[in-house]
Order: structure tokens, then C-alpha cells, then sequence
């Protein structure tokens, strides 16, 4: 078997390899991204569009329209009994003041809940009793129901 053939092949594609490897490292071409150092420098703002604005300014006047100021206080009282208000919005607390309860008087307040134009459900009760307090105030924190 003649060695010199298998010796040209070897040394042929040792030059082919070297060959591709020096125009590979000549032109690179990276699969990495450059990626500009952001965390130092200022942060500029996108400019808005018309649209954008407009949107913007729209919002903000709901909001301004719809700015919750609660209602002035205006003490309803029954017997020995006062709430702070007429009506209330949603999430407000409802104050009760019980006084002057003589000794004999004992029952219990009902907080109604409407069910519809004409009927009520007891939503919740603060019992009182005058022999142990005859003067208490009471907060009350109606839950919105999940049904």
C-alpha cells in the first residue's frame, strides 16, 4: 500500500481546514446583541399622541367629577337613639349613639337590609341593655354582599 496518497489527503484537508478556519475568525459574525447600559442615564419619556392625551385628560376629569367629600353629619334621633346620617355612601361606617336608657329598657337595634321597594331583611342587631349601660356609641360596617 503506497503511503504518500493517504498522506496527500491528510495534508489537503489540513489545508482546507486551516483555510476556513482563518476566513471564519476574519468575519465574524457574533449571534450576540449589544445592549446599551440604560441603568446610569435618564430615562426620556415617550412622547404622547393626540389620542393619548386626550385619553389622559379624559380620565382625569372623571376622577375630578367623581371626588368622594362625605356629607356633612345631621344627627337623626329616635327615643334614646341617634345615627349620623340619612344616608350613606358605599364603604361608610354608620355611627350609633345610645343614651339615656332607663334601667328597665332592654331590646335590640335592627339594621335593615332592602330586599326591595316594599320588604326588609334583618341585616344586623346591637343589643342594649340599660341596667348594665344606659349611654354606648356603636360603629356599624356594612359589607358589600357577593351576590
Amino acid at each position: 500500500m503506497k503511503k504518500g496518497p493517504i498522506i496527500g489527503g491528510i495534508i489537503g484537508v489540513s489545508i482546507i481546514i486551516i483555510i476556513l478556519a482563518v476566513i471564519l475568525i476574519s468575519n465574524p459574525k457574533s449571534e450576540t446583541i449589544e445592549v446599551e447600559d440604560t441603568l446610569d442615564k435618564e430615562v426620556k419619556p415617550e412622547t404622547e399622541t393626540p389620542e393619548i392625551k386626550k385619553k389622559i385628560d379624559d380620565v382625569e376629569k372623571i376622577n375630578l367629577e367623581n371626588e368622594y367629600s362625605p356629607k356633612p353629619r345631621e344627627w337623626l334621633t329616635s327615643g334614646p337613639f341617634q345615627i349620623d346620617r340619612s344616608k350613606y355612601a358605599v364603604g361608610e361606617k354608620i355611627f350609633l349613639v345610645i343614651g339615656g336608657l332607663n334601667g328597665n329598657e332592654k331590646g335590640q337595634v335592627a339594621f335593615m337590609r332592602p330586599l326591595n321597594d316594599t320588604h326588609y331583611s334583618v341585616y344586623m342587631t346591637v343589643p342594649f341593655d340599660g341596667m348594665k349601660k344606659d349611654i354606648f356609641n356603636y360603629y356599624v360596617e356594612p359589607q358589600i354582599s357577593k351576590t
